[in-house]
């Protein structure tokens, strides 16, 4: 399972989220990707997330970079810089 973001003309039918340019996403291991790159351990000593777990994703926009984060059970377990 993968959570993540993706732009408006989003393939859903040919890739998942996160392996497309401009998506991410972390997957239930606790890996990030981001179209052909990925960041094994992305989720910390805690992991990825499992079927008892709630998880989000959100996004904040600063000057020229924007902070992806992602959340489990209310705390933030992840997040990544990306230049917009």
């Amino acid at each position: 399972m993968y959570i993540g973001l993706s732009p408006s003309n989003f393939a859903m039918e040919e890739f998942f989220v996160g392996e497309c340019h401009g998506s991410f996403a972390v997957d239930e291991e606790g890996t990030y990707w981001t179209a052909d790159k990925y960041q094994d351990g992305f989720g910390g000593d805690d992991g990825g997330f499992g079927k008892d777990d709630v998880v989000g994703c959100g996004i904040l926009f600063e000057a020229e970079h924007c902070r992806l984060f992602f959340t489990k059970n209310g705390k933030c377990f992840g997040e990544f810089w990306h230049k917009i």
